[in-house]
């Protein structure tokens, strides 16, 4: 079945999207949080034109990592 999402999903301060799933989908009762890959968020804002910097920038990362994104 599908997971029922609390709320709508929320593009976080990096700029990736975070999705809450409700507890009665966990044995534990905890709150599930789905987010997407960093690296993947990153490689979407170069593909899109934007500089290594700029990307930088925008996800509040280090340009070591957005460099490690680029290979």
């Amino acid at each position: 079945t599908m997971a029922e999402l609390l709320g709508q999903p929320l593009l976080k301060v990096w700029q990736d999207l975070c999705s809450a799933i409700d507890e009665k989908y966990d044995p534990d009762k905890h709150i599930i949080e789905a987010e997407e890959n960093m690296k993947v968020v990153c490689k979407c804002f170069l593909d899109g034109g934007m500089m290594s910097e700029q990307a930088a920038e925008q996800m509040n990362v280090p340009m070591k990592f957005i460099n490690v994104c680029m290979r």
